[in-house]
């Protein structure tokens, strides 16, 4: 396997080799960094640059090097592309049919060499596996623990054959660096990995489109057959899809999981997907349940959804990063601020700014603290909900501790609304439940509890 230094020299010869100049000490730096996994951002630190000049920087690097090689190339497969390269005796870099992977009854696989009349077909071969589409991805920065989800997964996937994967959870609790951090794991097993966000709410049409169109041109626009036609394409190439945001295709001020108008055909794909096997797998993340996934995998083999919870021990690196003073309080504010990254991400900031790194003096404040930034986050997640469900969860934040179901049923006079507001909170990860002998209480989190007493005393 090549080592870093080798690599660089690589693309600095091919670079020479196709067109007459040697990489420039910005874009060795740019290189060695994207080789070392760190960010744009961390480069850009180190360098003195802005951050927004590395990016375009790297786009001009990948791009000279793309044309170089005859391979596209980013800084997602940079390492793999560059360590396939084999020399002609003109030095130009070439790639052997030995480097191409396929998949076979899940198993991968080197080809043999091809025979000449073979060549174009392993060509086409070559540009498909290069796909990788992650120009939408948001840029995850660090990333910590995960390992035993990120396992799993790989397991579910790779051995297991899962065709349909549900990532569930709280805003900010990590869904999405979890799907981007897996790709890494195991992109090499699909021709394509594409990366789509729903944040723009597109069409089904729309994303179908973006997806497949331009691979096997079977979509023409506004085709009342997207959703077999997509079955085709999942059935005939090996997609790594990630579905990112889809909670918000959902209405607001609604009960969870109801689609917005227009977006119901979002129902059809979902439950396509839950009840195909097929070459691909989707990986879809949600704040919310999604109505057609819910409870299949018992039925399904080939359908997982996993809940995240908070991080553990691994959530104390969050506030290393920030050098945060009196180490000894790094647990205490991991389990006040309940492992959430997001959460973390904020508050550690917020001591380093406000308080010099003070960890001592931050919890002298009434915990959880809550500061701007954290109440807008929890605004974002809380705003959407209908009249019925801010009222049970004023109403369990006004209690102590928990609240049992049976004092609910003194406290409200119409019972059967207050079920369905438990299950609706219950699919967005608000609210939780846990059976005490033969009675069954509800929880709300101590920092939605505390975004409530504040609304209370403002």
């Amino acid at each position: 396997m090549l080592n870093i230094e080798e690599i660089i020299e690589i693309a600095d010869n091919q670079v020479f080799e196709h067109q007459g100049h040697h990489l420039n000490d910005l874009q060795r730096a740019i290189l060695e960094g994207t080789l070392q996994g760190r960010t744009y951002a961390d480069i850009a630190k180190e360098h003195q640059h802005s951050e927004k000049y590395i990016k375009d920087s790297a786009s001009k690097l990948w791009k000279s090097l793309s044309q170089a090689v005859g391979k596209k190339v980013n800084k997602f497969n940079v390492k793999s592309t560059l360590g396939k390269c084999s020399f002609s005796s003109t030095g130009r870099c070439s790639f052997s049919s030995t480097n191409i992977f396929t998949i076979n009854s899940g198993n991968l696989f080197k080809e043999s060499a091809p025979s000449p009349k073979n060549d174009e077909m392993i060509h086409k071969q070559e540009q498909i596996t290069s796909h990788l589409d992650l120009k939408d991805a948001p840029e995850i920065g660090d990333f910590y623990g995960r390992k035993v989800e990120l396992s799993l997964l790989q397991q579910k996937i790779l051995q297991g054959k899962c065709n349909l994967i549900t990532l569930l959870g709280i805003k900010g609790i990590g869904k999405t660096a979890l799907a981007l951090k897996l790709v890494d794991h195991i992109k090499e097993s699909f021709e394509f990995v594409i990366y789509k966000s729903l944040k723009s709410l597109p069409s089904l049409t729309q994303l179908i489109t973006e997806i497949i169109y331009l691979n096997d041109q079977l979509i023409p626009d506004n085709s009342p057959h997207q959703l077999s036609q997509f079955k085709k394409a999942i059935e005939k190439h090996s997609y790594l899809i990630i579905i990112d945001d889809v909670n918000y295709i959902f209405s607001k001020h609604q009960v969870s999981g109801k689609y917005q108008p227009g977006y119901e055909e979002y129902g059809n794909l979902f439950k396509l997907l839950s009840t195909t096997k097929h070459r691909s797998c989707l990986i879809i993340n949600s704040s919310e349940e999604i109505r057609e996934l819910s409870k299949l995998q018992n039925d399904h083999s080939h359908v997982f959804t996993l809940e995240l919870l908070g991080l553990d021990d691994d959530g104390v690196n969050i506030l290393k990063k920030f050098g945060l003073k009196n180490e000894e309080n790094y647990r205490k504010l991991l389990n006040i601020y309940q492992g959430t990254p997001q959460y973390l991400q904020i508050i550690g900031y917020l001591i380093q700014e406000l308080f010099a790194g003070d960890t001592n003096k931050f919890l002298q404040l009434d915990q959880p603290f809550l500061d701007i930034e954290l109440t807008a986050f929890l605004e974002q997640s809380l705003d959407i909900l209908p009249a019925s469900e801010v009222e049970l969860l004023h109403f369990i934040a006004s209690q102590k501790g928990s609240v049992l179901l049976s004092e609910l049923e003194n406290s409200y006079q119409v019972y059967e609304p207050i079920v369905s507001s438990i299950q609706s909170l219950k699919r967005r990860f608000l609210l939780s439940t846990q059976q005490i002998n033969a009675e069954v209480s509800l929880e709300i989190s101590s920092l939605i509890r505390k975004f409530y007493h504040k609304l209370d005393h403002n």
